[in-house]
């Protein structure tokens, strides 16, 4: 026996357990000496444990638990004057209150009743788990007993439902006086394992110790050999997947774990296929449950999932036969027969399949009309009413929708379709803090459509924000939930334009553009930006390829300016001919500005003169009437300051503002920059005729309100160029460079005026990141 049981043990290298780096060598070689000092005491071979512990002593003498243990196999040997001695020494050593007491425990408790404990320990291996507990309880009333007592005792305890928690407390009591016990750390992992929830501690720590290449032979076998039965318990729950594949990863030939992972991966299809089911997207669904139908362990699933496919379509004879044929698989599942005494309810007209088709191909006009007839015939029912909320959604009637889904809900109480589109609508109505909490509700029952509501509320909040970089952060994430959105794709396009960053804009879209070209929320988001960026090529082009049933009313603008620019691109190659025809060229109405504004660049292209071209938004705002529009007066304000005439953009704003029209965030904040650039404009003239001084004070009152105007801090730098202060002009630019650090003109602005001081590498790096982000 003993030979066997060194054979096992091996050499002192191969018994330790995984020393960490920072661990000293001699303190290793003491830790492998107690490890093996445990060993003996498990295997209750006394004499070789105080050898062990002895051997640790030698080169340690202060090492607190190899005291404590061999005043533990003192005691055990009957020897309580040489325990005492030891008990002196680890108090000496400052062991721990708990270590101290547990030594003077084991040298006072009494001698064990021999026959008792036989009596316990064969009550315990005939499986009576609840008497044994009784039986080893009334043995040992102890607070902790002796280690090789203590973990017989706590495995015992451990399979008994009113002794386990008491178990794990007694293990983890007995390990942290003497964490080297590899023989407790496993029974505590094997305690572990029983409930589902400790179960990933445990399995955790059997691997690290099966898989460490430090562990001893008997103790890696002990641990693969618990890690194992551990995962017997898991069956074939879902969850178990990550477990299976991390014994598979060492053990692939376990069959038995191999078909187990087998049927979760099948599990999982047959999941995938009622998802797509519960999306109506019947054709994924269809081959989900096809692929799986051949399989035993989940053939009923599969079939009935066929046969409710079947029913969405339509064909009730097919599902009607499907269904029969799961119950016969499956006698005892309550919800085959469910489904198919569904079949005969209202909600199961088929009708009803053919209008989710309907709704499938956004064919909402014809679901509508086979919606009110299915109603006619049974009322209203859940399908109907989701139908409804889904069409009015898509038609932007939101109150209608709101009403729809709260109807849902009320038939259907919990419904994860009707709390998504609630949550929708709470989004939409800017109630994103009540929204955040109904998603948090869809998250924990993994309603499948969370990240549409996720970019949702992400997108509303980036809309909510007045931080330009954190929407456009905000939209960055949305992007990520939603990556084939249109919209998001646009949102986020403008708002990079807005932080500066529009190669970055126009790069993005432009590579959504060229691979969802066809479906029409690509179209229609594309041509948003398209009319954003004064692309009139390319939203021609876009319009060209887009269905008459894609062109919104809100389209019509940039459909009607789009009207315009071919008039304007099939104008006759005389400059003259051409200026005098835009002189004529209707320009009202105009609410936007952008007629004009396009007249306007026309003529300029022509050769016209600024004169000329200010006259046509001169008569274009006598056309306006009394009232002008907000966008068309900021976009002609804009126009003149770019056509050198200050004044006339003042008298412009001036009219705005006698208007006292309500303004939007956007427009008070387009309204400001016009403002700044009606100071600008005014203070280069005053630079061009050698005026700095005048230059500055038409600057500094606006500058004192506005500090972060970077606008007004470059035109502030050029004041100092002019007075040939570069280095003050440098000044306010590396100000405009820290509020926006991406903009092209700031950085070449800084690199130019860098240059004038001798700040070689400033203009160096300004040059490079225009090379890297501005190469045009």
């Amino acid at each position: 026996m003993l030979a066997g049981a060194i054979g096992m043990l091996g050499t002192v290298g191969a018994a330790r357990a995984a020393v960490p780096p920072s661990v000293s060598y001699a303190e290793g070689i003491v830790n492998q000496q107690i490890e093996e000092g445990y060993f003996w005491i498990n295997h209750d071979e006394d004499t070789h444990a105080l050898h062990a512990l002895q051997r640790a002593l030698q080169i340690q003498s202060d090492n607190i638990e190899a005291l404590l243990m061999l005043g533990a196999v003192q005691a055990h040997q009957g020897d309580p004057a040489a325990a005492r001695q030891t008990l002196l020494r680890l108090e000496n050593a400052h062991g721990s209150t708990e270590q101290i007491a547990a030594l003077r425990q084991w040298i006072a408790q009494p001698p064990v009743d021999r026959a008792a404990l036989a009596h316990a320990r064969a009550t315990a291996d005939a499986g009576h788990a609840t008497q044994a507990m009784f039986q080893y309880r009334a043995l040992f009333p102890q607070s902790l007993l002796p280690p090789a007592l203590e973990v017989e005792y706590d495995r015992v305890l451990s399979g008994a439902p009113l002794g386990y928690d008491d178990a794990v407390r007694r293990l983890r009591t007995l390990l942290s006086i003497g964490p080297h016990d590899m023989e407790a750390r496993i029974a505590l992992d094997q305690s572990l394992g029983y409930r589902p929830v400790s179960r990933p501690e445990a399995l955790a720590d059997m691997r690290a110790l099966a898989t460490s290449p430090d562990t001893s032979s008997r103790i890696r076998d002990e641990a693969v050999q618990v890690w194992r039965r551990t995962l017997d318990w898991m069956g074939v729950d879902p969850q178990a997947a990550p477990y299976y594949r991390a014994w598979l990863d060492i053990h692939p030939d376990d069959t038995v774990i191999s078909q187990r992972m087998q049927q979760i991966e099948r599990m999982q299809r047959v999941n995938t296929g009622f998802t797509a089911l519960a999306h109506n997207d019947l054709d994924q669904a269809e081959a989900a449950f096809q692929d799986c139908v051949d399989e035993p362990s989940v053939r009923a699933a599969a079939t009935e999932g066929l046969g409710l496919v079947a029913q969405r379509r339509g064909d009730m004879t097919k599902a009607r036969a499907l269904l029969t044929q799961a119950v016969a698989l499956d006698p005892a599942n309550v919800e085959i027969h469910s489904a198919l005494v569904a079949l005969d309810a209202p909600e199961n007209d088929p009708a009803l399949p053919q209008m989710w088709q309907l709704v499938s191909h956004r064919e909402y006009d014809r679901a509508w009309v086979l919606l009110q007839e299915i109603e006619k015939r049974h009322g209203r029912i859940a399908d109907t009413v989701q139908v409804r909320a889904i069409i009015l959604e898509a038609r932007h009637d939101w109150p209608a929708a709101k009403v729809a889904w709260t109807d849902l809900l009320r038939l259907s109480p919990g419904s994860p379709s009707a709390e998504a589109g609630l949550a929708g609508i709470l989004i939409r109505e800017g109630r994103l803090g009540e929204a955040a909490r109904q998603i948090n509700r869809l998250r924990a029952v993994h309603y499948a459509g969370l990240p549409v509501l996720e970019g949702l509320l992400l997108q509303a909040r980036a809309q909510a924000t007045t931080d330009p970089r954190l929407r456009a952060a905000l939209l960055e994430q949305a992007l990520r939930q939603l990556p084939d959105n249109g919209w998001d794709h646009l949102h986020l396009a403008q708002a990079l334009v807005a932080l500066g960053q529009t190669d970055r804009a126009q790069t993005l879209m432009q590579h959504f553009c060229d691979t969802a070209s066809r479906r029409t929320d690509a179209l229609q988001a594309c041509f948003a930006f398209a009319m954003q960026t004064h692309d009139m090529s390319g939203a021609a082009a876009l319009l060209a390829h887009m269905p008459p049933a894609a062109i919104t009313p809100d389209m019509a603008r940039g459909v009607a300016l789009v009207t315009l620019w071919k008039r304007l691109q099939a104008l006759p190659a005389s400059d003259a001919q051409a200026v005098a025809m835009l002189q004529d060229m209707p320009v009202a109405p105009d609410p936007d500005g952008m007629r004009g504004q396009m007249v306007v660049d026309a003529m300029l292209r022509r050769h016209a003169s600024n004169a000329q071209a200010m006259a046509v938004l001169d008569r274009a705002m006598m056309q306006a009437g009394g009232t002008l529009g907000v966008d068309q007066a900021l976009a002609y304000g804009g126009t003149f300051v770019q056509l050198g005439d200050p004044s006339a953009a003042q008298r412009v704003m001036d009219r705005l503002d006698a208007e006292g029209l309500d303004l939007t965030p956007q427009q008070r904040d387009a309204r400001k920059q016009i403002r700044e650039s009606i100071v600008v404009a005014r203070a280069d003239q005053y630079d061009v005729a050698g005026q700095p001084d005048l230059a500055e004070k038409v600057i500094d009152p606006l500058l004192a309100q506005d500090p972060d105007s970077v606008a007004l801090l470059l035109a502030r730098g050029r004041v100092e160029n002019v007075r040939h202060h570069s280095r003050q002009a440098l000044d306010f630019d590396m100000r405009a460079l820290h509020l926006q650090p991406d903009d092209r003109v700031v950085q070449a602005t800084v690199a130019r005026d860098a240059l004038a001081v001798g700040q070689d590498h400033v203009a160096r790096d300004m040059a490079a990141s225009l090379m890297d982000h501005h190469p045009k």
